[in-house]
């Protein structure tokens, strides 16, 4: 019930219903998403930033210590594909699709959520600009709809729409800042934390001009793992924080090249040894 029925449903159906044939599945599917999610994020840097800017956007995704999470049994590289097409539609105010693609989004994991809102943001400042037709509004609750439609099916053969938030709570211990009972001190720890991780991204812009809704659906991604208390999963979580690899991309064009030199090399060898070890049994989130 903690895995929203998207992808174990595509599996499902590529896969005959057998495990073998849903690894496979699982694989082909990663694959030819996360082609898309590197067609789509190099598009995107190099339209704002630059194509040089864009290859190391690229490369940001494809070096950073957890990318093999796109290669492995997880949603990461389906809902990078699903959020970087959902900006993409709603930059170019094709607000239906954008809102479709949210859906599939929600349907797949619950930051799906911030994938929509990354929509609604887009179609607010696209209606201040007066570039949005009336009643255009009507398609953004479709974005919703898988969030809605699994809590429903959830209450109706389990008696709790929310089941798959107690499940991350008592099964893999997610304690998250509003879990009853929890230390004031802890709770104190978590909202100071995000606030300075979003006072550090608000300076970062300074440099890096990202659009206001990248930066809302950058800060909103932060503050779903710092106050779900999803620590254990932050690696998977900045994964597909796709913003990051714009500045990250932008960044490698203004630094010296033997630091961006260096910092390539560690991040390299930091999947290499996070690989490893996931290979071999050990958790790595």
């Amino acid at each position: 019930m903690a895995f929203f029925p998207l992808f174990p449903l595509v599996l499902r159906i590529l896969g005959g219903g057998t495990v073998a044939g849903g690894v496979v599945a699982a694989l082909i599917l990663n694959t030819v998403a996360l082609i898309g999610a590197i067609i789509l994020l190099y598009q995107a840097a190099s339209r704002q930033f630059g194509p040089r800017a864009g290859r190391w956007a690229v490369a940001a995704m494809l070096l950073v210590p957890t990318a093999f999470f796109f290669g492995a049994v997880y949603t990461e590289a389906t809902f990078l594909l699903l959020a970087l097409a959902a900006r993409e539609a709603a930059i170019r105010r094709h607000f239906l699709v954008a809102s479709l693609l949210a859906a599939l989004a929600t349907a797949s994991r619950f930051p799906g959520v911030l994938v929509w809102i990354l929509v609604v943001a887009e179609w607010w400042e696209a209606r201040r600009a007066g570039e949005v037709r009336p009643l255009t509004w009507l398609w953004l609750p479709l974005g919703l709809a898988g969030l809605v439609g699994y809590a429903v099916w959830l209450q109706v053969n389990f008696g709790d729409a929310l089941a798959f938030n107690r499940v991350e709570t008592t099964v893999f211990g997610h304690v998250s800042l509003l879990t009853p009972g929890r230390h004031p001190i802890l709770v104190l720890r978590d909202i100071l934390g995000f606030a300075a991780v979003a006072a550090a991204v608000l300076f970062v812009r300074r440099w890096i001009p990202w659009r206001q809704t990248d930066v809302l659906f950058l800060l909103c991604s932060v503050g779903v793992v710092i106050l779900s208390g999803g620590f254990r999963s932050s690696g998977r979580y900045l994964l597909v924080m796709y913003p990051l690899y714009f500045g990250a991309g932008l960044l490698a064009t203004r630094l010296p090249r033997p630091l961006v030199a260096a910092l390539t090399a560690a991040s390299t060898l930091g999947l290499l040894f996070l690989t490893f070890r996931f290979t071999h049994g050990y958790w790595v989130g």
